[in-house]
């Protein structure tokens, strides 16, 4: 692995870069699906990559690689070079870095037991007990129980003499008491104990606000919303004890330019609102399943997904968005952009 490091600054400082580092990542995964009491999914993953970054007369270039060999971490190396040299004719303001030192750290995750070395045996024992407790629960006619972990072991060094090790192990899913409640029509009562709620249906204004508890968090994925998106604004407004956004929405560290046509004749004939809601857009905003796309088309260890994606897929995404410098979207719903002021107050009363 040293090798390999030292490879690719060698590479770019002799590209002309004055500053470059890398980030290399190797991760395992493992994951157990229980469906309505038979095994649905068993799988166990192995990947690996690398991210170079160099700084060349004030712009930067990026490039990555899911190939831990000496020719690729070279070629890709110099991709990064050219990427720069690119960047820098469109460069207005040089990026300058700072003079803080450079860091030499190494992590481990502490852990009783190591998830990975627990047998098979055990781990579908607990699946199939949650599936048979959750089978005695009147209406429920889809039961799902699953178990992943995760170690990911990633290094970064600079030329300026950084290198920080990490060995992050994980066992991913929520860990407390589970409740389930079955919903043949509206939603119960009950579920409004609940101060984290995330929707993901199709079916809109299915979340009555009026009846969500103060301190409440909700993010929603929906299209149409699961709560009536003039409520929500109006009692956060009025009363600011619910604090709310759509999912799926990330900040871009630069400007993104878009092109859309709209025929003549539909323009006239569109009335203003649908004809702004046509023509708006946010810059540095752009939702994760569009950026997903033009993510695979550019960058060769990251593959097309369909359908459930798992922990792995998930990890391999966040490198190389953390990598080009992409951010969680502000607070929102619809044009909305929710006002710092009242975030803060919330978090103040709250505590979140």
């Amino acid at each position: 692995m040293q090798e390999l490091i030292d490879l690719a600054l060698d590479t770019a400082q002799r590209g002309g870069a004055g500053y470059a580092d890398i980030r290399l990542v190797e991760q395992a995964t493992e994951s157990l699906t229980v469906k309505n009491g038979t095994l649905a999914e068993a799988s166990s993953n192995r990947s690996a990559g690398f991210g170079v970054r160099v700084l060349i007369d004030g712009a930067w270039g990026f490039a990555a690689s899911s190939r831990l060999e000496r020719d690729e971490v070279e070629r890709t190396t110099r991709e990064a070079v050219a990427i720069a040299r690119a960047s820098g004719l469109a460069t207005r303001e040089p990026i300058l870095l700072d003079d803080s030192p450079p860091a030499v750290a190494d992590y481990r995750t502490p852990f009783r037991e190591d998830p990975f070395a627990v047998p098979l045996d055990e781990k579908l024992r607990l699946l199939f007990d949650a599936d048979q407790r959750m089978a005695k629960v009147a209406g429920v006619t889809l039961r799902t129980s699953s178990i992943e972990a995760g170690r990911e072991r990633k290094t970064f060094a600079s030329t300026e003499g950084a290198r920080i090790e990490q060995e992050l192990v994980d066992v991913f899913g929520f860990r407390g008491p589970i409740r389930i409640i079955a919903a043949p029509g509206e939603i119960p009562p009950e579920f409004y104990s609940a101060t984290t709620i995330i929707g993901a249906t199709n079916v809109p204004d299915v979340l009555d606000i009026g009846r969500v508890n103060p301190g409440t968090l909700i993010v929603d994925d929906s299209w149409p919303h699961c709560f009536n998106a003039r409520s929500v604004i109006a009692r956060f407004a009025q009363r600011g004890d619910v604090l709310f956004t759509e999912g799926g929405v990330l900040q871009a560290p630069k400007a993104i330019s878009t092109l859309r046509y709209l025929p003549r004749a539909l323009e006239r004939s569109l009335p203003a609102p649908y004809r702004a809601a046509v023509t708006w857009h946010q810059p540095h905003e752009i939702t994760g399943c569009i950026l997903s796309s033009l993510l695979t088309a550019r960058f060769a260890q990251i593959s097309p997904t369909l359908g459930y994606v798992d922990a792995a897929t998930c990890q391999q995404h966040f490198v190389v968005l953390d990598e080009l410098g992409f951010q969680g979207a502000r607070l929102h719903c619809d044009y909305y952009v929710l006002p710092e002021p009242i975030i803060a107050a919330f978090r103040q009363r709250f505590g979140t």
